[in-house]
């Protein structure tokens, strides 16, 4: 069985969670004013005030499904997505991501999404690439040991790298995660939002640099100027 970690503040997730099969788990760490009110068999509301890193611990803690897919609450599964992921053998899951709305900030971002995906493709598995994995076994998850609760950059590459060691297996699935693209200015003020909150010191700030120097390499090669760099 799967279970589907989403991580909430203030946003309705509706379409997200009605997205998901009856027979999935889905554990939703919220940290919302008020706790949100969804009807659906196989629902968990975390109601706690953490960031998103913690909460991605919480629900791996929580799930109860031998699989975990952590997908955002701007995001939602292409059909037929769980079905391939239940039959999937690999430890960890990479699952391409396309923009659903497909305005102006989601093909620039179509762009960047596509080549992370051949990149992976030619050179292999890496956790100093920003093209981490969604979907693991949760026992290879369990006991991964994060020094920095509180990171709030590259989060899913932190927990990915203090995984990585565990991770013997490696796909790639066929079906796509869609996001949900802001346009293009919301997306400016997102930016420079989470520019200010990652000024803090952390022990993952040289992953965190690492992780920003190759994707300003990837983002030359398909042509980004430097506003398209952090999402």
């Amino acid at each position: 069985m799967i279970s589907v970690i989403i991580r909430s503040k203030d946003e309705d997730v509706s379409k997200l969670i009605n997205s998901l099969p009856s027979d999935v788990e889905v554990i939703l760490v919220d940290s919302s004013k008020s706790p949100p009110h969804y009807s659906r068999e196989n629902l968990r509301v975390i109601h706690t005030n953490v960031g998103r890193l913690e909460a991605k611990l919480i629900g791996i803690r929580e799930a109860r499904g031998d699989k975990v897919l952590f997908i955002d609450a701007d995001q939602f599964p292409e059909s037929g997505l769980i079905e391939e992921l239940e039959k999937l053998d690999c430890d960890a899951v990479l699952i391409p991501e396309k923009s659903a709305n497909r305005n102006v900030v989601g093909r620039l971002l179509d762009l960047q999404r596509d080549y992370l995906v051949r990149y992976v493709k030619v050179k292999g598995f890496s956790p100093y690439v920003v093209a981490v994995p969604r979907c693991f076994k949760r026992e290879k998850l369990l006991n991964v040991d994060v020094k920095d609760l509180n990171v709030v950059s590259h989060e899913d590459s932190v927990l990915y790298y203090e995984a990585f060691n565990s991770l013997k297996s490696f796909c790639i699935s066929n079906h796509v995660i869609f996001n949900e693209d802001p346009p293009f200015f919301e997306f400016l003020k997102k930016y420079y939002k989470y520019r200010k909150s990652t000024t803090k010191p952390s022990p993952h700030d040289w992953l965190i640099s690492k992780l920003n120097k190759n994707r300003i390499i990837f983002d030359r090669d398909v042509g980004f100027n430097g506003v398209f760099l952090l999402i």
